[in-house]
């Protein structure tokens, strides 16, 4: 991939901030999704999810801050379909019209050569079922129709919100291996999702939001294998990052810097087990602030979004 095409496929939120009256739904959301990955965005419902695709693809005007495809806002693309594909509803489609007169018409209406509807068709693997009216599919086939449309203009970006929701295991299994093809092809995807078991084997990247903010961002990887792995908070200390590092290559474990908490820096180590942990910062002036264990996606996303839902239960 050169460099113009991973600029192209670049996605970066800028201290986003939507407003609805009183209502903050995004509250300085500042992430970048890396170019060539499938990246997802969970959280509670309420949690701005939703509302940042949406300002991302040009359908609501942010109140502060920006969303930017390949550095520049959706309405100010020349091109936008042949840059971004999006579907943020399966469903949006005439039950009379056909897969492929479904597509030739979105074809048409954004300028794209109506061969490419031969190809997404292929794609999608609808190709035998093109002249079928679309109010006779089934779920998953709608579904595949809909990401037929995000890829008529070869964009470098795909966004989906929920596509997964209410699938079947093959299609699920169809959708995962769709989403690995564009990537190897250096596309980025970017889904919004309440499916955590699907994310530790869909997503390479996971950003968790609550109230509108980011509580956590960061790899699944070893997240589905089991990985062990402990989570620290030390006391300011000038040569922490050193001390972290040098106990981490004694031991075999991995690090990854956390965003740095009240009173000093936080990592997580990837391999490690807590009274391991433990005993060997007891043999280092470090100071620990905190340790935790951090297992699955479902116990981070639990312990993340504990106080974080719009309705919490007593």
């Amino acid at each position: 991939m050169t460099a113009g095409s991973t600029n192209e496929s670049r996605i970066t939120f800028e201290a986003l901030t939507k407003r609805y009256g009183a209502r903050t739904v995004l509250d300085g959301f500042d992430v970048g999704v890396r170019p060539g990955s499938v990246t997802a965005l969970l959280g509670p419902n309420g949690s701005g999810k939703t509302t940042a695709l949406r300002v991302l693809l040009g359908l609501e005007r942010a109140t502060s801050g920006r969303a930017l495809i390949g550095g520049r806002e959706y309405r100010t693309l020349d091109h936008p379909v042949q840059r971004i594909g999006a579907l943020l509803d399966a469903s949006w489609v005439h039950p009379r019209r056909s897969a492929g007169d479904h597509l030739a018409w979105i074809a048409r209406a954004s300028g794209i050569a109506t061969d490419n509807v031969t190809r997404a068709l292929a794609e999608v693997g609808l190709s035998g079922v093109a002249d079928q009216s679309a109010g006779t599919f089934s779920l998953g086939m709608r579904q595949r129709l809909g990401i037929a449309a995000t890829i008529l203009g070869d964009p470098r970006v795909l966004v989906f919100d929920e596509p997964l929701n209410g699938l079947d295991q093959e299609g699920v299994h169809w959708v995962r291996d769709f989403f690995a093809r564009q990537t190897e092809q250096g596309r980025t995807v970017l889904l919004s999702t309440h499916m955590l078991q699907e994310v530790e084997h869909t997503a390479d990247r996971i950003i968790v939001l609550g109230q509108g903010t980011v509580l956590y961002e960061g790899p699944t990887d070893g997240l589905e294998s089991g990985e062990s792995a402990v989570e620290i908070g030390v006391r300011e200390h000038p040569d922490a990052d050193e001390l972290v590092h040098r106990l981490a290559a004694d031991h075999g474990w991995r690090v990854e810097p956390l965003p740095a908490g009240t009173g000093g820096p936080g990592y997580l180590l990837r391999g490690a087990q807590v009274e391991q942990v433990t005993t060997a910062l007891a043999d280092t002036p470090l100071i620990l602030r905190r340790v935790q264990e951090s297992g699955s996606l479902e116990q981070l996303y639990g312990r993340l979004t504990a106080t974080r839902a719009d309705y919490i239960g007593r």
